[in-house]
């Protein structure tokens, strides 16, 4: 089981909170859930193989951007801590674009843009994909984006997840194969409700 204990509560839900990034222990929780979740699809989508750093002696997973450029958001279980699901935002793609990996060309900087690294969620019957899209995505993290000057979100998805994030208001940007794998780019305007 992924806990945090306690869960850092925010004014919108007592659910919803910002990862610690200073505090080791609860990095390494977090380190540990999106490796039981990432781990088990490496057969089925290998680029995520190169795209992140895999410690898997300690079964841990972490992006390339480094945490002093990150904010990562949690929906975590208001009881146990149990991270539900998260969402790792690269703040300076000017310094660091993961997309740029499969071969996209990072925004000019007048675009105030940044950049989703990482969605992880675990799957339950009674955590709602729209709760998700509205309460924590548009609600929680695009929110304090825009309020911090941000105006696009930009990420890179697999064929799997594409259809997901534009019911998360997506729109499509660009695509490229790369060993047989189509990677899209594509881009939230998180100043839109």
């Amino acid at each position: 089981m992924t806990t945090l204990s306690p869960p850092t509560v925010s004014t919108v839900d007592n659910r919803f909170s910002l990862l610690d990034l200073g505090d080791e222990a609860a990095v390494g929780v977090y380190e540990a859930s999106l490796y039981r979740q990432f781990a088990p699809l490496l057969p089925h989508n290998p680029l995520i193989r190169d795209l992140w750093t895999w410690d898997h002696t300690r079964r841990r997973l972490r992006t390339r951007v480094p945490y002093a450029s990150q904010q990562v958001a949690l929906l975590c279980d208001p009881v146990s801590g149990e991270i539900l699901f998260s969402m790792a935002i690269n703040l300076d793609p000017m310094a660091q674009w993961q997309s740029g990996t499969y071969g996209f060309a990072c925004p000019p900087h007048e675009e105030h843009a940044c950049e989703i690294l990482v969605v992880a969620g675990l799957h339950r019957p009674n955590l709602h994909g729209l709760f998700i899209i509205r309460r924590f995505i548009h609600g929680f993290i695009f929110r304090r984006l825009a309020q911090h000057g941000y105006a696009w979100a930009y990420a890179t998805s697999a064929d799997a997840v594409r259809a997901v994030y534009r019911r998360a208001g997506a729109q499509l940007l660009a695509e490229r194969t790369l060993q047989g794998h189509r990677r899209t780019l594509m881009r939230w305007n998180v100043r839109q409700p």
